[in-house]
């Protein structure tokens, strides 16, 4: 029921010269990201209007600049382990699940919630403090347009708390698939 695809990115000045992600919005990866899903689109069948971007680490602080820079061809994008201060600006909102794990040694979990705030923010959720349960998903309250943030802070531990959490695939799964 989906056709996913896992680029990789190039090698890159700001993890010094090994492979990662270049966040400029007018930077190659971004011009690649534009011409994957016409590229995809001539050999396989794929509905333009049902892309989704994911990413864990460097990869989802990528998938943060299409996701503000364009949005408009995005449906919806998931986030695992980003931190925060990925894009200078953000034009648009957009439907996006974000995890982070709560000890994480990579990348601090302040930053994950700071990502978390930013987004709620871009989506027009309401921004009270909570305490957010570990290892569940709360959709943010109060968010406009379609536009839900989804939270799942984890208890991961694996590569010193910053892996993939065990409920991403279902979780990310059922969040994708809400959109229709």
């Amino acid at each position: 029921r989906a056709l996913v695809v896992y680029p990789d990115g190039l090698s890159h000045r700001d993890c010094f010269g090994r492979t990662c992600w270049d966040r400029n919005p007018q930077g190659r990866d971004v011009a690649f990201f534009d011409a994957l899903p016409v590229h995809l689109a001539a050999q396989y069948c794929v509905d333009p209007d049902r892309v989704f971007a994911l990413g864990h680490s460097r990869g989802c602080r990528f998938v943060d600049v299409p996701a503000c820079d364009r949005s408009h061809a995005l449906l919806a994008a998931a986030s695992t382990g980003a931190g925060a201060g990925n894009v200078d600006r953000c034009t648009g909102q957009l439907p996006i699940w974000l995890s982070h794990g709560g000890d994480d040694r990579v990348i601090s979990f302040a930053e994950g919630e700071q990502n978390r705030n930013a987004w709620s923010g871009r989506n027009g959720c309401w921004s009270e403090a909570a305490d957010y349960p570990l290892d569940t998903c709360t959709e943010i309250a109060g968010c406009r347009d379609a536009s839900p943030v989804w939270w799942c802070p984890t208890t991961e531990s694996d590569w010193n708390g910053h892996a993939v959490p065990g409920l991403a695939d279902e979780s990310i799964w059922d969040f994708f698939s809400s959109f229709r």
